[in-house]
Order: structure tokens, then sequence, then C-alpha cells
């Protein structure tokens, strides 16, 4: 959807429209970090724990 409203942006010119691309791509990421600082904890001991030689 980003994609096709970036394409209608640079075809039609539109500015509006070139704001709307900014902010849903913002709305797209802002998920991912949340995701990505509730499961880091989880995601670091993983790694030291493979790290652990026995």
């Amino acid at each position: 959807g980003l994609n096709q409203w970036k394409n209608q942006a640079n075809t039609a010119g539109g500015h509006a429209i070139q704001n709307l691309v900014i902010t849903g791509s913002l709305i797209t990421v802002i998920p991912l970090m949340i995701a990505f600082l509730i499961l880091q904890r989880y995601w670091q001991s993983g790694l030291a724990a493979g790290a652990v030689k026995e």
C-alpha cells in the first residue's frame, strides 16, 4: 500500500500524498520498534546462553 501511495505521489505531484506516505511509514515502523525493545532481553539471553561452552 505504501509503495502504491509513493508511486501515486510521484506521478500526480501531490504534496499531501507524500506526507501520507511518510506518516504511514512511521506508523508501520513503530510496532516493530516496540516489539524489538520488549523482546531484546530474550534475544540477548539466547546469545549469551549459546556462547557458553560446556
